[in-house]
């Protein structure tokens, strides 16, 4: 327990003793979820790094992504699995794995720089990191033109994910519809009705989900406008 001038100094041998009751025996064995409170979202705190050693995996919930709208809020960088190797998931996850980390990474670590100075004093490489970075981030509900045969293409999108490989990107979504495949009169009675049932909203989740189809509403308006 904490105490005014800190933790005790037989906190790790405290957590041992209890987390090696947590075992697996020839009678049947025990599979433990913890949740961890982390003081000021500091990972290196002593209750949670001595926690930590114990477990198996770790699932560490950000603020950062939260503040996004990005749910899960998992943050990958500080989470961990002693499952994630290649003798377990195979080559291919653990190296795709490791090389979208590698990016995160290095964008976060460029993350200040691009606050101050902005992304033309980048190097080449470090911009297309961040691109990369940036499209491997799930997707939000908007609007995404892509050049295609010299043509560009505009499309509505109503979020998902995208992931990189081999300098090749794909973009998963939930829901894409092509800007000219959009009915422009049916698009403008969706947005109408949405922004209806947006002021008729009662409590968060009503109002949360009102605010998600208004958005989609105005991104297949939007895409349709981009065409014109």
């Amino acid at each position: 327990m904490p105490s005014a001038v800190g933790y005790q100094p037989t906190l790790s041998t405290e957590m041992g003793s209890l987390q090696e009751r947590i075992t697996s025996t020839k009678e049947g064995s025990i599979t433990s979820i913890q949740a961890v409170y982390v003081p000021a979202d500091d990972l290196t705190d002593p209750a949670p790094a001595t926690t930590f050693a114990h477990l198996d995996a770790t699932t560490v919930l950000s603020r950062g992504l939260a503040a996004k709208g990005i749910y899960p809020a998992v943050d990958p960088l500080d989470s961990t699995s002693t499952m994630l190797q290649p003798r377990i998931v195979g080559e291919e996850h653990y190296e795709t794995a490791q090389r979208v980390k590698q990016t995160l990474q290095r964008y976060k670590e460029l993350q200040d720089i691009i606050a101050i100075l902005g992304l033309d004093e980048l190097s080449e490489d470090d911009r297309l990191i961040v691109a990369r970075a940036r499209k491997i981030e799930p997707v939000d509900i908007g609007i995404l033109r892509i050049r295609l045969n010299d043509q560009w293409l505009t499309m509505a999108l109503m979020g998902g994910f995208a992931r990189i490989g081999n300098n090749e990107i794909t973009v998963l979504v939930n829901d894409a519809e092509k800007g000219s495949d959009i009915d422009p009169q049916e698009a403008q009675q969706t947005l109408e009705m949405a922004e209806a049932n947006l002021s008729k909203a009662e409590g968060k989740r009503q109002t949360i989900e009102a605010n998600l189809a208004l958005r989609r509403a105005r991104t297949r308006v939007e895409a349709i406008n981009m065409m014109s």
